[in-house]
This record gives C-alpha cells, sequence and structure tokens, in this order.
C-alpha cells in the first residue's frame, strides 16, 4: 500500500466517523423538549423564539417567565445558539426540532476543527483516535450536542481556538489569527468561564517561541479582547439584572467554600467516568498528560490546568449541573488519543504477537462507543420524554384563550410554560397558598398550573381544565 493510499484510507474513514457521530446526534432530533434538562432547553428554546418574533438583537433576549410586563430581558451572555436558531427559523419557520438541527450541525464542523489541529501537531493517527473519541466514545457530548443551548456553539468555538491557534503558530497569517480572537471572543461573550481555552493557546506559544512569547503583541491581543468582550456582556447582564429583575443566576454558580468537599471530587469524578469521558478515556486522559509532558509537550498539561481552575472557579454550577463539565472536553479529547497509543503499546509487549498496537487501540476505541451506549440507554436515560407534561400540554392548550396568562404554584421550570406558548409567573418560595394565587389573580393571571403534589391545598379555588397523573390546572375566577 502506498502513502498516498494510506492517505486517502485515513480520509474515507473519517468521513465515516464524522457521519456516524453526525447521525448519532440527529436520531432524536425530533424528540420535544421534555428530555434531560428540559428546563435549561426550554430556556434557550424561549429565547429563540422572542428572537423569532420580536427581532435579532443580541443585546435583548427575553423570556416568557415576566408576567404581564412587556419588558422580559433577562440578564445572561451572548444567546448564539438561540440566535442562530432564530435565524435559520425565519426561513424555515419555527419548531423545536430546527434548535436540535443547528446544534447537532456544530458537529461536523467541530470534529473536522479537531482533526486539523492534531493532524497539525500529533500527526494523522493521533487525530483520526481524536476524532472517533469526540464523535462517539463521549456520552453526555452526544446528548448535548442535538440539545438546545449554547454548550454545542461553545466546543465548536473552543475547537476552532485551538485549530486557528496552531495554524497561526506553524505560518502566521492574518485571517488565522482573526479567527482566534473571534472565536475566543465569542467564547467570552457566550460564557466567560470558557475562556481557560486561553491557558493552552498561550501554552501552544511557548512551545515555539519560549519566554520571549510574552513581548509578542498576539499573545496579549488574544487576551485583551476576549477579556473585554467577556467584560461588556458582564456589565450588560448586571445592567439588565437592576432594571428587569430577571435572571439566570449567574454569579451563583461560581466558587463556593462549602463545595470543596470530598463529596465534591467524588461527584465531578463519577461524572467524569460515567458520563462525559468514560473509564478507558479517563484512564487513557491520564495516561496521555504523563507521556505528552515527558515528551516536552506543554500544551495538553496548561489545558488539564485550566480544567482545575475551572472546576474550582465554578464550583457550584459544576456541582449542581452535569453540562457545566462539558467544558472539559476540548481538554480532554485532545490528550486521550496518546494516552490510548501508549496503552497500546504497553500491552503490545505483554499480550501474544497477534495482538498488534493497532489491534488493541482499535479494541480500546470500541470499548468506549460500547460505554458510550450503555451510558446512553441505561436507566433514566437523558433521553427519555416525560409523557405526562407532554400530555398535559396537549390537553391544555386548546383550553387557553389567546393573550391568557399563567401562574406556576411550586415550579419554576418554563418547560411546561414554553410549551404551551403563554407568559405568566413563577411563584417561588414557600408552597404557594390560597391567599396568593388570589394576589397573582389580582395582578392578571387567568390560569394556575401546579404539580399534583399541590392540589390538596389550591385544588378547590376554581374549575379544573385540565389534568394528568402528575399536572393540574384551574382556571381562575373573577
Amino acid at each position: 500500500m502506498t502513502a498516498l493510499s494510506a492517505a486517502a484510507l485515513r480520509r474515507w474513514i473519517l468521513l465515516f466517523v464524522i457521519s456516524l457521530g453526525f447521525m448519532a446526534r440527529m436520531a432524536t432530533f425530533q424528540v420535544p423538549l421534555f428530555d434531560h434538562h428540559s428546563w435549561r432547553q426550554a430556556d434557550g428554546a424561549t429565547i429563540a423564539r422572542n428572537f423569532y418574533r420580536e427581532g435579532l438583537n443580541p443585546l435583548r433576549p427575553t423570556i416568557d417567565g415576566r408576567g404581564d410586563s412587556a419588558e422580559g430581558t433577562v440578564a445572561t451572555g451572548l444567546e448564539l445558539h438561540s440566535l442562530l436558531f432564530a435565524a435559520v427559523s425565519r426561513l424555515t419557520g419555527f419548531s423545536d426540532m430546527v434548535g436540535r438541527v443547528v446544534s447537532a450541525l456544530c458537529f461536523p464542523a467541530s470534529a473536522l476543527l479537531l482533526w486539523v489541529f492534531c493532524r497539525s501537531r500529533y500527526g494523522e493517527d493521533h487525530a483520526l483516535i481524536a476524532t472517533f473519541v469526540y464523535a462517539l466514545g463521549l456520552p453526555l457530548v452526544v446528548y448535548a450536542e442535538r440539545s438546545v443551548w449554547n454548550e454545542p456553539v461553545l466546543i465548536l468555538l473552543s475547537m476552532a481556538a485551538l485549530a486557528s491557534a496552531e495554524l497561526y503558530g506553524v505560518q502566521p497569517r492574518p485571517l488565522r489569527l482573526v479567527a482566534l480572537v473571534v472565536s475566543l471572543s465569542l467564547l467570552g461573550a457566550v460564557k466567560p468561564q470558557w475562556l481557560i481555552m486561553l491557558a493552552p493557546v498561550w501554552a501552544l506559544w511557548f512551545e515555539r517561541h519560549g519566554w520571549k512569547f510574552l513581548a509578542r503583541w498576539e499573545t496579549w491581543l488574544v487576551v485583551v479582547l476576549p477579556c473585554a468582550t467577556a467584560a461588556g456582556f458582564l456589565w450588560q447582564m448586571h445592567e439588565v439584572a437592576q432594571r428587569t429583575q430577571l435572571t439566570f443566576g449567574a454569579a451563583d454558580k461560581l466558587f463556593q467554600l462549602g463545595d470543596m468537599t470530598g463529596h465534591y471530587v467524588f461527584v465531578i469524578t463519577r461524572r467524569l467516568v460515567r458520563d462525559i469521558f468514560g473509564p478507558v478515556g479517563v484512564v487513557a486522559w491520564v495516561v496521555g498528560l504523563v507521556t505528552l509532558v515527558r515528551r516536552g509537550r506543554r500544551v495538553e498539561i496548561a489545558a488539564a490546568f485550566g480544567c482545575l481552575v475551572y472546576l474550582i472557579a465554578v464550583s457550584h454550577g459544576n456541582r449542581r449541573h452535569d453540562y457545566y463539565q462539558l467544558a472539559l472536553v476540548p481538554a480532554g479529547v485532545i490528550a486521550i488519543p496518546a494516552g490510548i497509543l501508549a496503552i497500546a503499546h504497553w500491552a503490545r509487549q505483554r499480550l501474544p504477537e497477534a495482538w498488534t498496537v493497532q489491534r488493541v487501540a482499535v479494541t480500546l476505541l470500541w470499548m468506549m462507543l460500547l460505554s458510550c451506549f450503555i451510558r446512553s440507554v441505561s436507566f433514566h436515560s437523558w433521553y427519555e420524554v416525560d409523557q405526562d407534561k407532554l400530555r398535559f400540554c396537549s390537553l391544555l392548550q386548546p383550553q387557553l384563550a389567546p393573550g391568557e396568562l399563567l401562574v406556576f404554584a411550586d415550579y419554576n421550570s418554563p418547560d411546561v410554560m414554553y410549551c404551551l406558548d403563554r407568559r405568566g409567573w413563577f411563584y417561588q418560595g414557600p408552597p404557594m397558598t390560597v391567599e396568593q394565587v388570589r394576589e397573582m389573580r389580582e395582578k392578571g393571571a387567568d390560569v394556575l398550573v401546579m404539580p399534583m403534589s399541590s392540589a390538596a391545598a389550591l385544588g378547590g379555588i376554581g374549575p379544573p381544565i385540565a389534568r394528568t397523573n402528575d399536572w393540574m390546572a384551574i382556571r381562575l375566577g373573577n
């Protein structure tokens, strides 16, 4: 086999792997937004729907949980996925499926950028393994990249930052630097904590220029502009929160001393082993870091250090939500292939001669694929849809007149409100009382929506208009 045919074979394998990864993400694009983290997806979809109806102003992301107020701007960063979702919907019409397709379409671009980075830095074998791991070996990533939220775009921007920084280091060209600065600036605008990607970018240039990289103007450009963009959006968030009192609570996701416990370490480790990288992936990441550091590499250890800083600086968000750990994926996926190859070489010396390095490596990748599949279809799968909520929406929707306002008792997720396409209030606090329901009626609420657990206290306040095993809706009288 000639070198040319071997290279051509790798390209066909790359195409096959990316196609499989894309199909795995697109397989569930018709699923309603009542699966895992339905509250988070409903927030993104609500903002997208309001962009679609009210205009694509990135500084005015609005939500429906605003009561009867005309001002629904929420304090959040750049909702880039929602903007893309809304922009595409201008051509296709608005539906949940469009949002899932937009997420899934981020994957091929991310995979190709990962391939470009790894091929330039490590070679094609490493790049092919990295692409396979990313495409089919990371359970939560496969789920997240068909869900309606910013994470698919954030992963794409992270891969773009790595690829453009690597290519600019090899051959400086203005467009590559522009791509790097834009990628990092958008990361800072969407979620400032994802600027941990600055660590591997700086490490890339340190490897090539030593400490002289600190004297280069590009080194500081890629820090100043993204950080200034992040600061601008943080100020915007503060101003909006003061004006509208509508916020997703970004500040309460940061470091809290009470999180620094052994249980926090256990929770993060369990998610990494079970949900993010799988058992083989975690071991390969550790082995890969050791192997690459011994070779004098600095990027991978800088990326891992950035992950550690992130886990501490955003401890409360990481403790509460598994999807926060998706920020660790770029650092892990670039080092895991080195670990897989190192394990394969070590095992080759201890196994029968028939077990070549390639066979051991393929076996490890197959184990990652199997682990990903098992986690995805396991009990309490992320893909399970709450059928009772879906049925409740179908029963209540025809009963609602245009413009009627809802009040949700003892429930603060926007998923049902999004499904019903109405505005209203979420009551937060101790269990709602009859007196408080009457106060909300005076403010303009037309329908009370509540879980059945609240029906004993509130069920007699008016006539029911929709009911399922878990939910009830009551029309409020004058």
